[in-house]
């Protein structure tokens, strides 16, 4: 009796072991069944379905790293950051991350805890020097301006050298900017327009020049007089926010403005020591309100005026410098290039001071600062005229850092070719464009893959897709006259020979005014379709138009035209602001704001800003709209195609294969890993 009830109870155990293993075996089966269909809605960019798919492979498995890792990027890309970060952090909790995964959560950390801007900008410390000895043939001498636009490129104006340099993110030089088929004179100041034309004043020809970004000599202006639209030494250009050029008429002891063809406007200002008078102005800058400032390099002072060549106030009326040179100002610094004492820096949000020679640099290496100039991610370029340099500093968080490289999604239709999506940031989440092969390393279980192709996600750079989302509420109404007006404004402008435009209108329900078209009426009359009703959720709307947008294979923006007269909680139902927002920066989605009232003004400037988008209130801004096309243009694009074939192997398929992307750009280093289950 006591062998039988023995032998039952092993066999019982024994059951009950092999029912526990298969069950274990099955629930880590169909984990797996769930995190590939998750990891195939995710390759088609359907992220909410892919979140669901995943979220049921952890209900089988809650170990299942890869799939909670997947997660997170599901989460990312469908605009929620912050289920993104709390589920990695999981991964890092429970000992699943690897240090790709954790520098990727501390830069979102670093990006969504920022610190305020007075800790952005200091300290500084030294990053590279652009020796303007170092190219036979195409070196600079006595730089005297510098400016790095949102492509990464550099343009450096050598006087002595009687040209303007283009560099690519590399420091290589691409482009020798020319006075048409002769060289400049002596050429000083620097200004870029809307267009990317380059704009800069001839100190010895007295004159100023437009300059396509291809190289095309497009106008002169001035000739040697005292005379409204002629120059004595022109030095310090500028263009304002209607593309108007400013020039700082430095032998004449005045500032005159100029329309974008050339065409003289206006004049201000006389010789003088007294408010409103100058004895050498030599630079010349706006702000964001389009307010003029003139730095003075004999009264040693920098005034104030308005639009019209009105006499304000003296700025900055407590700092004594010595030999004032250029002045650059933005939204939130003032540049002030001086000669001897270094330069400054200003934070408009904080009145704080910063010398660059307080920086983390011998500062007997800069022998005569000629022009400061910061990008958006805080990088400062200076120009040493005496030892034909240009010094570049970065902030000590920045430099150090590595490079945020993401890659998004990975195609195998055409295996064993697989083409690599990915996208490269700044610390600060600032995109890198420009970035070429040399750039870029693809690895495939440790081994490194050739011969490696590089395009842009772009097939055609000049070619852009709109979507016009079009508030059609009882408010709405009342601006009419104003939407017909601002859509006029953009139609006329925005489309070339290959654009297309689509016209989402939306009140209770939402729907397609025009599919995709080129044709200015069509265009016109969907958006004035006389359809206006209450509005009961905004998110919806704006959601489905990023998700519309965001596989094109072109340039593309966003563009709402809306009354701004709604509850952020309450007409934000299906999707928080904040979702929305980070939905279309992490699909590289620009949205382009035009509001007809004040309403919700900071909100929807954000949502502009942070996308990368420009925001407009009609009744200011109408004149900019005309622009908009050229704003998007100048758009940076950082993601990037790159192209490999694999070692093909028939018997591997179904299995998951890991890669490996590195990116280094200037001493700055980014790895991401990914993977993917080769085609069966």
């Amino acid at each position: 009796m006591r062998r039988t009830t023995l032998s039952i109870l092993i066999l019982l155990t024994l059951a009950h072991t092999i029912l526990a293993e298969t069950s274990f075996r099955f629930d880590e089966y169909k984990s797996e069944d769930f995190f590939k269909r998750g990891f195939f809605y995710y390759s088609e960019t359907k992220y909410t379905p892919a979140v669901e798919f995943f979220i049921k492979s952890l209900q089988y498995n809650p170990n299942f790293f890869p799939a909670k890792i997947w997660l997170g990027k599901a989460y990312r890309k469908a605009g929620y950051l912050s289920s993104t970060m709390e589920t990695w952090q999981e991964v890092v909790d429970n000992g699943g991350a690897d240090n790709t995964l954790i520098d990727k959560l501390n830069n979102m950390y670093f990006r969504v805890g920022r610190p305020d801007k007075r800790n952005l900008i200091k300290p500084y410390s030294h990053f590279r020097t652009i020796d303007g000895r170092k190219w036979d043939g195409k070196s600079f001498s006595q730089p005297v301006a510098v400016y790095a636009d949102e492509n990464n490129g550099v343009f450096i104006t050598g006087l002595a050298s009687r040209a303007i340099l283009r560099l690519d993110p590399n420091d290589k030089v691409i482009k020798k900017y020319t006075s048409g088929r002769k060289s400049f004179k002596m050429p000083y100041g620097f200004a870029l327009d809307a267009r990317a034309h380059i704009i800069v004043s001839d100190v010895k020809r007295d004159r100023i020049e437009k300059i396509s970004k291809t190289g095309e000599l497009l106008f002169t202006s001035g000739g040697t007089g005292t005379g409204d639209g002629r120059f004595l030494g022109p030095e310090g250009i500028c263009v304002d926010i209607y593309n108007n050029i400013l020039v700082a008429d430095t032998g004449n002891c005045r500032v005159q403005k100029f329309s974008p063809e050339g065409v003289f406007m206006m004049k201000f200002g006389s010789k003088g020591d007294e408010a409103g008078q100058f004895l050498k102005p030599t630079s010349v800058t706006v702000d964001e309100k389009n307010n003029i400032y003139v730095g003075d390099a004999v009264n040693m002072n920098i005034q104030k005026f308005d639009e019209d060549g009105n006499f304000l106030e003296y700025v900055f009326g407590d700092k004594k410098f010595s030999t004032l040179r250029n002045i650059h100002c933005d939204k939130e610094f003032f540049l002030i290039a001086d000669g001897v004492q270094g330069g400054y820096i200003y934070n408009r949000d904080d009145d704080s001071w910063l010398n660059i020679k307080n920086f983390n640099f011998n500062r007997d290496k800069l022998l005569n600062v000629s022009d400061l100039f910061m990008t958006r991610d805080r990088t400062l370029y200076v120009c040493d005229f005496y030892k034909n340099t240009v010094e570049v500093f970065v902030p000590e968080a920045f430099k150090y850092a590595n490079l945020e490289t993401d890659i998004e999604l990975i195609d195998t239709i055409k295996y064993p070719r697989v083409v690599v999506y990915a996208s490269v940031y700044k610390k600060d989440g600032t995109p890198v464009p420009n970035l070429t092969r040399e750039n870029f390393q693809v690895r495939e279980l440790n081994v490194r893959m050739t011969p490696l192709d590089l395009l842009t996600s772009l097939q055609d750079k000049e070619k852009i897709k709109v979507i016009y989302l079009v508030e059609k509420s009882f408010k709405m109404q009342n601006y009419l006259p104003e939407l017909k007006e601002a859509g006029s404004y953009l139609v006329k402008n925005i489309l070339k020979t290959k654009d297309e435009v689509r016209v989402e209108n939306f009140h209770q329900s939402r729907w397609t005014g025009l599919k995709y078209d080129f044709s200015q009426l069509r265009i016109l009359s969907s958006m004035e379709e006389d359809n206006y009703n209450t509005i009961n959720d905004v998110s919806r709307p704006l959601y489905e138009s990023i998700t519309e947008l965001m596989n094109k294979l072109s340039r593309k923006a966003l563009v709402f035209f809306t009354t701004g007269e709604f509850d952020i909680e309450k007409n934000f139902k299906n999707y928080e602001l904040e979702v929305c927002r980070n939905y279309a920066i992490a699909n590289h989605v620009p949205v382009f704001i035009v509001n007809f009232t004040q309403n919700n003004e900071q909100e929807l400037k954000e949502l502009a800003r942070s996308t990368g988008g420009q925001y407009y209130y009609y009744f200011k801004d109408a004149g900019r709209l005309q622009y908009i096309r050229n704003e998007i243009i100048k758009i940076p694009i950082n993601q990037y195609v790159i192209i490999y074939e694999t070692v093909k192997n028939d018997k591997l398929g179904g299995a998951w294969r890991e890669i490996e992307l590195e990116v280094d750009f200037n001493k700055l280093k980014g790895k991401d890993k990914s993977g993917y289950f080769i085609p069966e």
